[in-house]
């Protein structure tokens, strides 16, 4: 149950989603009824490119990673898109395949779930969590078929404060080097404080239903 977590799209108003396919692709939305009040179907066909994209309101640097509910009769993906990265680099893909279904399913994935995808800029190789502007569903191996989304949502907390998701052995290392470096910053420091100290307080096109 994720229903604290913060909403990405709920789907009870779309005009703020965008909708891309090739020019030879088949590419449909409508309103229908959702997990939670109102989905989006989306029906496409004819093979090619497409996607539904949302763009990020909230700071992902925050969160573990995005739920949704989902079901349909074809294979999908889920990606993310980074803009510039932190570090001025171009912005990547990372996506990850969708288990769709004809029943609905509420699925969740972390940040570390998301593989680079091997088109698109050559960025700096790793996933900048800070850099992620949008999430979209897109088109996966399947050429025609349907699917319906309802509940995009963030997942909440984190035991550290993740900015890289890193991908080789050497940028686990790394990994391992930041939180471990997070751990010691959040240890209580005890100083000794002089007896009579005095105590002060703590210092681009639109959706169409």
């Amino acid at each position: 149950d994720d229903s604290s977590n913060p909403i990405i799209e709920g789907f009870e108003f779309v005009s703020d989603l965008r909708l891309n396919s090739a020019e030879d692709t088949h590419l449909e939305t409508m309103a229908v009824n959702g997990l939670v009040g109102q989905g989006l179907r989306v029906d496409f066909g004819r093979g090619g490119w497409w996607s539904v994209s949302k763009s990020l309101e909230q700071d992902p640097g925050r969160y573990q990673g995005i739920s949704l509910a989902v079901k349909g009769n074809s294979q999908v993906g889920l990606q993310l898109r980074e803009g510039n990265n932190t570090d001025g680099t171009a912005g990547e893909y990372w996506s990850v395949a969708l288990p769709v279904t004809e029943d609905w399913r509420r699925v969740s994935y972390h940040w570390s779930d998301f593989e680079r995808d091997g088109y698109g800029p050559n960025g700096n190789g790793f996933l900048d969590v800070d850099s992620i502007d949008s999430v979209r569903v897109r088109q996966g191996t399947t050429r025609s078929g349907y699917l319906v989304i309802d509940e995009w949502r963030m997942i909440e907390g984190s035991s550290v404060p993740w900015v890289l998701i890193l991908g080789s052995s050497a940028a686990g290392v790394l990994t391992l080097a930041l939180a471990f470096g997070w751990w010691l910053r959040q240890r209580p420091i005890k100083q000794n404080q002089p007896a009579a100290a005095s105590e002060r307080p703590p210092s681009t096109s639109r959706a169409k239903l």
